[in-house]
């Protein structure tokens, strides 16, 4: 993790990186050992927060017996069937004051360019889930960007 940290600096040419992701934990690495290494990292001011993606809430509570967690990143989005154990993940983080960051907000299949469902009413039902949520659709270009941003505006 330090070093992936480092190298991260060094590629966006920072002192500091704002938020830093253990982006899926493997399994084989308990996470207690990832974020300990990353708060590490966060007291010698090369990071300033930490965050969690692709995790359990048993993940995020481990997680925070070790150091405090900014956000938390997993899959979701209006387009996909509920998940009971995400639903209630989302509502925990609010309690915690941790923000959630949908990856796949629009349903889209990350191989695969486009949005499965109407962007406007997907980002609004996502910002309208709780006040922790925060809606990061991604674009690759700037009428993209547009197209999102009208959405939201309808």
């Amino acid at each position: 993790m330090k070093r992936h940290v480092d190298e991260s600096r060094a590629n966006l040419r920072t002192d500091k990186i704002d938020l830093y992701y253990v982006h899926a934990p493997d399994g084989v690495t308990p996470i207690a050992q990832s974020v300990a290494a990353l708060e590490d990292m966060r007291q010698a001011g090369k990071i300033d927060m930490i965050g969690l993606s692709n995790v359990t809430i048993d993940q995020v509570r481990e997680a925070l017996r070790i150091a405090p967690i900014a956000a938390v990143q997993n899959r979701y989005s209006p387009a996909d069937e509920r998940d009971a154990a995400q639903e209630s993940m989302i509502d925990w983080l609010d309690a915690q004051g941790i923000a959630f960051v949908p990856h796949g907000p629009l349903g889209a299949n990350p191989m695969a360019q486009g949005a499965a469902i109407d962007p406007g009413a997907a980002l609004r039902r996502l910002l309208g889930r709780a006040p922790n949520v925060l809606a990061i659709p991604g674009t690759t270009t700037i009428a993209h960007l547009e197209q999102n941003a009208a959405a939201l505006a309808e």
